[in-house]
């Protein structure tokens, strides 16, 4: 039997690849402040003469994921939705309206040497979503999300954009320390900082938020479930407002954050446009000592 389509999906198969890697920031479908839709999608890049093979092994997060593979032909390109990564089921496509809830998470992967993954973040306008005639469904593209719904509808991909991030190596250790260098103050943006506790027990995260002149600092602790995903939303008018306060009296934007914590950990920090919902990325980097 000729298979027509070059990319598909099947279930884990404990098959073990060349290297372990994490997406720290799979949005499958949330909707956040002001009617963004936030989604994902996962692009991976086969540049070898042989097919090669990614698996999602794991998800820490929003609960339902299920494992699959994807085969990248060689010399080819595929575009895996956020909806996809989280769960995606060969028979039974899962359904948006099956997860009310918003769900996201890190993605725990295997993946065979000669691909390249990288993550896009989808932040767009979350628009209505118009039914176009009973049964079948609608799959979304991958680079739209890959989300599925019960009826044929007309408008409710998520055609957003935002930063490119490639894969990580892992979780970082609790000896570890890093340092999110770009947040912002700004009355214009809002910073989201979120944290991811791989580990099946819970864990407390200390974070020291500090100003751009480098004198004033607010302590912050966070308690992160365990196998779970806790955020800092607005966290410069919430918990780090003096930070905010300092900033403003010297006409600054720019912030900074330290994490720590006693597991294994990730954090990133978000920020956002008040104004139209463009979002940047601030990916972590280990401390200096």
């Amino acid at each position: 039997m000729r298979i027509s389509v070059c990319v598909f999906f099947v279930l884990f198969a404990g098959r073990v690849l060349a290297r372990e890697v994490v997406v720290p920031n799979v949005a499958a479908h949330s909707i956040g402040i002001g009617g963004v839709l936030w989604g994902t999608e996962l692009r991976v890049t086969n540049l070898t003469g042989a097919a090669h093979t990614l698996t999602v092994k794991d998800w820490i997060g929003t609960p339902g994921w299920a494992p699959s593979t994807v085969i990248v032909p060689p010399f080819a390109t595929v575009s895996v939705g956020g909806w996809s990564v989280f769960n995606f089921n060969p028979n039974v496509d899962s359904v948006v309206e099956d997860h009310p809830e918003p769900v996201f998470g890190a993605a725990v992967l295997d993946v065979d040497d000669g691909l390249t993954v990288q993550s896009g973040i989808l932040a767009g306008p979350n628009p209505p979503i118009i039914p176009g005639g009973p049964g079948g469904g609608l799959r979304c593209p991958g680079w739209l999300g890959g989300y599925v719904y019960r009826l044929n509808t007309d408008g409710n991909c998520n055609q957003g954009s935002g930063p490119i991030a490639d894969v990580v190596d892992g979780f970082f250790a609790a000896t570890d320390q890093v340092d999110l260098l770009w947040l912002s103050t700004d009355d214009a943006r809002r910073t989201n900082i979120t944290f991811i506790n791989p580990d099946v027990t819970g864990a407390t995260m200390s974070v020291h938020l500090v100003s751009a002149n480098g004198v004033v600092a607010q302590d912050v602790s966070v308690f992160v479930p365990a196998r779970g995903i806790a955020q800092l939303t607005d966290v410069f008018r919430n918990s780090g407002a003096p930070i905010k306060a300092a900033n403003d009296t010297m006409g600054a934007s720019a912030a900074r954050a330290r994490v720590s914590s006693l597991t294994r950990f990730f954090a990133l920090g978000y920020v956002i446009s008040n104004g139209n919902n463009t979002v940047g990325i601030s990916l972590p980097r280990r401390a200096s000592p």
